[in-house]
């Protein structure tokens, strides 16, 4: 946001020895964030060009888009200027910058010094300037890279310097938005001169503005059917005005404060809202008062499928969700956010009706998301703003109005649909309050000083103060501390002491699912050779299905950040496997892993207050992983192993055991449920060939998934610690050929009792073929032996393996 130094002055007198950088620097430190303010630099370079009428429009005998153009600079001789613009128009008043001006070519980069030079073989002796190649383009934002900054609508002399018209007001300085979200008051001139007043220790100066008399005349009629909505309307027939050019007075403050100047009508409306933060509308009368009897205005909700023409030119299609402004037919203004072409005001309007209402923050924040439009005016109603501020408003508005239209009269009673709040007590604020909050003593005197400045109604006694919270920081204020935090802003915060808080040592709270979260990343990255990948806590619906998963089962978004991805993610393996699409061409291995969180649909939190408004849906912590290898080997065995040590690690004996059909995204019979005890934590299993070809993935996936948030409730196995062994071991292969529906496991539990000297057993190949028989496969093994008191013979490592063979063989 923008605000104009000058403008300030209406509110206040700011002694011409307070720098503007002073001003930047203790708003800052007090009220908002600063980001920059303007400086004469602008004007200096504004003198360097002029204003200008085009008196003639030559083509060019060697460019199709180029034009020569004849322009009136205040000189005997008119300057020959090649110009590829797309608005010409002869008699238009453009900005010029002749020889020894410097601009920006179309905006950007460094300025550049001007001089005369021949283009396409024609001398040009200037250049005719777009707003954002001198400065100007937050002003006069173009349509297009070739539109001419067009000056005609302004009161202007050929050779006149630009700074005359935008120059002399002086210093604008420029507001962070974000550091305003809190604060309703502040989106005006008003509001933020009230704090500078305050900062300065300066009086604050009301404007004193007459009250609207009421006319007679016209009818006006408002009924407002949903007052949670729109707790207060204002409305007032307003005749004899016109939608000619706004004062140059007006248009310059706007320009500044980064609005276009558009017409009389419009121009008020807008400027004051830039003064007062009140946003407004000026709808035409007799379009409203198309009945017998006058305008009747409606604030309603809209009827789904109900269709608006709004002022940019586009048509929106509205829910019952979006409050209107409507007559007795039609919607003709999206309540708070843009006005509608059907009663807007135009060249032919003479009665207008002034609108000033009230509209609930977080409906106008959901109705601008919805509809995809974000404007000056839903910018600030989304803040709360004053229920009280529309009747001072509208009165400034009238005022404006009669002063720069003379035929102007008030011609209704003012319409006034007022669902007003309940009142607030006072708060009661003591000196040791202040100090227990500050650690310093403030004065009773000096903190009524403050908050007397700020718009607060004080009622002092000799042991507290009585605040009483103005209307209009009813938003941000309600409580003492509060309070007291206007009181410290003001006093600034470095006259405040450091000193170290005294607090209880005590032993911190075990977080055993952060802990575990923080490990399994670790060992992931750092023994396994994994990746972590952050993505979108959204899933995509096709993506969803190719992992056999059902969208009904997850939350759909009503308002997506993108409409390509509407759904919260209940599982992560869907996501995973997109990355493993876009690198599978350029990677031998992918392995890659995600930790967050999911979204259960059916599953709720419930809140500890007992309030189920406040109920969520149960978001557990999942870990999840792919692998693809484009080498021969088991990969399965790689990614259980690599899950099941990981725990072992943590001290939590995993379980793997065969289930099939389970979870969709495996292919059948090759996968396996994760389990701690009883209790099932995830799964791991080959992604299904259908998943794969419905993704475009090549080779054969591997994947896993737990929820790490059960993983923290299982029971930890004590960490025992054995020696290194002193002597070496042995390894031997044994294949063996079994059932296809002989389980790994089941081998593997009987080859670990299989002899005592056995001390690892591992998987290396799985082999399927029709010289083995149908219904077969083999299973091959890396089996080391190995004794704790002495080196094993080859003999004593035969006889052992022979029995472990015939152990087998029996079974």
């Amino acid at each position: 946001m923008k605000i104009v130094k000058e403008w300030l002055s209406e509110f206040v007198d700011i002694p011409s020895d307070v720098s503007d950088e002073e001003i930047m620097r203790l708003l800052s430190l007090a009220t908002v964030e600063v980001e920059g303010v303007s400086s004469d630099m602008e004007k200096r370079a504004l003198d360097a060009i002029v204003v200008g009428i085009i008196k003639e429009i030559q083509t060019h005998p060697d460019a199709d888009r180029l034009r020569v153009v004849l322009v009136d600079v205040g000189r005997a001789e008119l300057p020959h200027i090649v110009c590829g613009g797309t608005n010409l128009a002869v008699g238009m008043s453009v900005a010029v910058a002749l020889p020894g001006a410097s601009v920006r070519w179309h905006g950007e980069g460094e300025p550049i010094v001007l001089e005369k030079t021949t283009i396409r073989g024609v001398q040009s002796d200037g250049m005719i300037c777009a707003s954002s190649e001198i400065g100007l383009g937050d002003r006069f934002p173009a349509k297009d890279d070739h539109e001419i900054l067009d000056l005609s609508a302004l009161s202007t002399i050929p050779g006149m310097p630009l700074s005359r018209l935008f120059g002399n007001e002086g210093v604008v300085f420029e507001i962070d938005n974000k550091s305003l979200s809190h604060r309703p008051d502040l989106w005006g001139h008003r509001g933020m001169a009230r704090e500078v007043a305050a900062l300065f220790r300066l009086p604050f100066k009301e404007q004193s503005i007459p009250k609207i008399k009421h006319g007679k005349g016209k009818q006006l009629t408002v009924d407002v059917a949903d007052h949670e909505l729109c707790p207060r309307y204002m409305g007032v027939v307003v005749d004899g005005v016109s939608s000619a050019p706004s004062p140059e007075w007006m248009q310059k403050r706007l320009t500044l404060a980064g609005l276009r100047p558009i017409n009389s009508l419009v121009d008020v409306t807008n400027y004051v809202m830039l003064e007062y933060g009140q946003p407004m509308h000026a709808f035409d009368y007799d379009t409203l008062s198309e009945r017998k009897g006058g305008a009747h205005i409606i604030v309603r909700r809209a009827r789904d499928g109900e269709t608006i023409e709004a002022l940019d030119g586009k048509q929106y299609t509205l829910t019952s969700e979006t409050l209107v402004i409507a007559d007795e037919n039609n919607p003709v203004a999206v309540a708070g956010i843009i006005g509608g072409v059907h009663a807007s005001v135009n060249e032919g309007t003479r009665t207008i009706i002034l609108e000033a209402a009230n509209f609930n923050g977080p409906s106008i924040r959901r109705t601008a998301n919805a509809v995809g439009i974000a404007t000056e005016s839903s910018r600030r109603f989304e803040k709360h703003l004053d229920p009280e501020l529309p009747s001072l408003a509208l009165a400034r508005a009238v005022s404006i109005l009669k002063n720069e239209f003379p035929a102007a009269r008030v011609m209704s009673a003012v319409a006034d649909r007022y669902a007003r709040p309940p009142s607030v007590r006072p708060l009661t604020v003591t000196v040791a309050m202040i100090e227990r909050m500050l650690g310093v003593s403030i004065s009773l005197a000096r903190a009524s000083g403050i908050l007397t400045a700020l718009g607060f109604h004080i009622t002092k006694t000799s042991d507290h103060l009585s605040v009483r919270i103005p209307s209009f920081r009813r938003k941000d204020i309600a409580s003492v501390e509060d309070v007291v935090e206007e009181v410290v802003r003001f006093i600034g915060y470095d006259a405040i002491p450091a000193v170290l808080p005294r607090m209880p040592l005590s032993e911190p709270i075990i977080d055993r699912k952060r802990q575990i979260a923080t490990e399994v990343k670790k060992r992931l990255v750092y023994q396994y050779g994994f990746h972590e990948v952050q993505l979108y806590a959204f899933s995509r619906k096709e993506t969803v299905l190719a992992c056999g998963l059902n969208p009904d089962a997850h939350f759909e978004l009503a308002n997506p950040l993108s409409a390509e991805r509407p759904l919260l993610c209940r599982s992560l393996i869907p996501n995973l496997l997109e990355a493993v699409v876009t690198n599978q061409q350029r990677e031998k291995n992918i392995a890659l892993f995600q930790l967050s969180r999911v979204f259960l649909k059916g599953n709720v939190e419930h809140d500890p207050s007992g309030d189920e408004t406040l109920d969520i849906p149960s978001q557990p912590l999942y870990c999840a992983c792919v692998y693809v290898s484009k080498e021969e080997g088991n990969h399965f065995a790689f990614v259980r192993e690599t899950v099941s040590r990981v725990c072992a690690d943590l001290g939590i004996a995993l379980d793997v055991r065969k289930e099939d059909g389970r979870d969709p995204v495996c292919a059948a019979g090759r996968s396996a449920g994760l389990y701690c005890g009883r209790t099932r934590v995830g799964y791991i299993g080959e992604v299904s060939p259908k998943t794969r070809a419905a993704l475009g993935i090549d080779d054969p996936v591997f994947a896993c998934e737990f929820d790490v948030s059960l993983l923290a409730e299982c029971s930890r196995i004590p960490v025992r610690y054995h020696p290194l062994p002193a002597f070496p071991g042995v390894k031997r292969d044994m294949t063996l050929c079994v059932g296809e529906k002989r389980a790994y496991a089941d081998i593997a539990a009987r080859l670990a009792c299989a002899h005592p000297l056995i001390v690892s057993a591992e998987p290396f190949d799985v082999y399927r073929d029709k010289k083995i028989g149908a219904g077969n496969k083999s299973f091959s093994f890396h089996i080391v032996y190995q004794s704790p008191d002495r080196t094993l013979t080859s003999r004593e490592v035969d006889e052992a393996h022979e029995k472990v063979l015939n152990i087998l063989k029996k079974e």
